[in-house]
C-alpha cells in the first residue's frame, strides 16, 4: 500500500485492503537483452545514448541541433525508478455547476 498524498491516512481496524501474495524479489535491474532495453545506468551519458540512436542519413546541422536541445533540457529519465511528481502541472476537470461525483472502481470484463 502507498499514500500518494502528502496527508496522513487513517485506516480503521479490520478494514480489508486486498489479498497479499507472496513474490520473489529476482534483481534490482531488468535482465535484458535488446539493445534499446538496456538499463542506463547513473554514470552513463543519456545525451550521447540517444545521439547514438539517430537516423544515420540526418545531417550535421540537424545532429548539432538535437545535441543542443538534448544538452538544454534534462528531461530524460535515466532510469526505472528516477521518476517523480512535478508540482508545474495541474489537472482539473470542469464539471460546470455540478459537485464532482466519485464512483469505485470497478472489475473489467474478462476478454474472451
Amino acid at each position: 500500500m502507498a499514500n500518494t498524498t502528502n496527508k496522513p491516512q487513517l485506516v480503521k481496524r479490520g478494514t480489508c485492503l486486498g489479498e497479499l501474495d507472496t513474490v520473489e524479489v529476482l534483481d534490482d535491474k531488468p535482465q535484458t537483452k535488446e539493445e534499446d532495453d538496456k538499463v542506463i545506468e547513473p554514470q552513463d551519458d543519456i545525451g550521447q545514448i540517444l545521439m547514438d540512436k539517430l537516423p544515420e542519413d540526418m545531417t550535421d546541422a540537424e545532429r548539432d541541433k538535437v545535441d543542443e536541445l538534448l544538452r538544454d533540457y534534462d528531461i530524460f529519465s535515466k532510469s526505472t525508478y528516477d521518476m517523480g511528481r512535478t508540482h508545474l502541472v495541474e489537472h482539473s476537470i470542469d464539471t460546470g455547476d455540478y459537485r464532482p461525483i466519485r464512483q469505485p472502481l470497478r472489475r473489467h470484463p474478462m476478454a474472451t
